[in-house]
């Protein structure tokens, strides 16, 4: 006889069940580790934990919430992951408590999984000397993929940043994508949310959540959709803009006395959360 197992009980979703799950990508400078940052500053994302496999957290030093890990290795990465997916009284009290997860970034994380890869390859006497191979990718694209999905299961808001990988024909770029292997860029694309780009425009922060030009931007929830609109357009508005339609779905970044970007994650989130939630009826 088959062991029984506990039957899920059905119910209505709520918007405490919604996680933001948000692939950030863009050129290296642009603001996206101190973007993710601002996060800490809201109560349902805080406290934070990044994952860090860049060295780039010198511009988030100054912001409270946030609890930093340097990862040198896949086997570190994935002993991280497994802590993070166990109950909450049964992981090392360091690990204990986070609400969102920042990995800073995909792209170093990939280049650190495939010499991991060659290393091991070579110290086997697989191949005579470190060069990558077909089945690396394979193997750093189910690696990488397996490690997210597992963690996206869980009761955490992630955000992932990543470098850009533009497309250019006859010198123009006619396309701007995150920056990883296209089968891994795939997967990673389908299990997030949100595919937002951030770049400088005239020396300041600039973040694009809808899809517009030549982007690659994805954004789930219809009534997100729309917030994200009206919140562009009055802001537009208000800065003077002559064409306030053509800001829609950008956000220009500011940073506040703190140093924080303004509107950040938090400020994004409430309106996430607001769409999010259930319209009472009658």
């Amino acid at each position: 006889m088959a062991s029984k197992v506990n039957l899920p009980t059905p119910k209505a979703p709520d918007a405490s069940d919604v996680f933001m799950r948000i692939l950030l990508y863009g050129e290296s400078g642009v603001g996206k580790t101190l973007f993710a940052a601002s996060a800490a500053r809201h109560p349902d994302l805080y406290p934070v934990l990044y994952i860090n496999f860049d060295d780039g957290m010198t511009s988030i030093v100054h912001i409270d919430g946030i609890k930093e890990v340097s990862v040198r290795s896949n086997n570190e990465m994935l002993a991280i992951a497994n802590q993070l997916l166990l109950p909450e009284e049964k992981r090392d009290e360091a690990y204990r408590g986070f609400k969102t997860l920042v990995i800073d970034s995909i792209t170093s994380w990939r280049d650190q999984t495939m010499s991991d890869l060659v290393t091991r390859a070579v110290n086997a006497g697989q191949r005579g000397e470190m060069t990558t191979q077909i089945q690396d990718f394979g193997q750093m694209s189910f690696t990488l993929s397996s490690i997210i999905g597992g963690l996206r299961q869980a009761p955490y808001h992630i955000i992932i940043t990543a470098g850009v990988d533009h497309e250019i024909v006859n010198e123009i770029i006619v396309k701007s994508r995150p920056l990883i292997q296209p089968k891994l860029r795939e997967s990673i694309s389908y299990m997030m949310s949100f595919i937002w780009f951030m770049s400088q425009k005239e020396g300041r922060y600039r973040l694009l959540t809808l899809p517009k030009g030549i982007q690659q931007i994805k954004t789930r929830n219809s009534r997100f959709v729309q917030a994200l609109k009206d919140k562009s357009f009055d802001l537009a508005k208000k800065a003077g803009i002559k064409n306030p339609e053509a800001s829609v779905g950008f956000f220009d970044i500011e940073l506040d006395e703190d140093g924080i970007p303004l509107p950040g994650i938090d400020k994004l989130y409430e309106l996430f959360k607001a769409s999010s939630a259930r319209k009472e009826t009658k």
